[in-house]
């Protein structure tokens, strides 16, 4: 699990990312973000989601079975809070996904 970029207040249900072109990051870095994932890509591939905070965001990440987690919020590309905007997250596809027992629906 690495975290690359904060995005914004949007609420988005987690969504693999096929075309990272589609976020509308600045041209410098989208280049770095792609770089990354391209000399990733055998080990994990990338995905949005959504959380108030980053200890939401780890505690949703735990129950849903993921451990090896980031300890701080620092990302590995140095991006503005804002950088992908609310009106690109609702543009993403929307994931159905079903409710698990015992967790509230977004």
């Amino acid at each position: 699990m690495r975290l690359l970029c904060h995005v914004g207040k949007g609420k988005c249900l987690p969504t693999r990312l096929t075309d990272l072109n589609r976020l509308g990051i600045e041209h410098k870095k989208l280049t770095e973000i792609k770089s990354i994932v391209e000399n990733s890509k055998m080990q994990w591939e990338p995905w949005i989601e959504s959380a108030p905070s980053f200890k939401d965001l780890l505690d949703k990440l735990r129950r849903r079975g993921y451990r090896r987690l980031p300890m701080c919020n620092k990302t590995e590309v140095d991006t503005p809070h804002k950088t992908v905007s609310e009106h690109v997250i609702r543009q993403l596809p929307n994931q159905k996904t079903m409710t698990r027992r015992g967790t509230q629906p977004i």
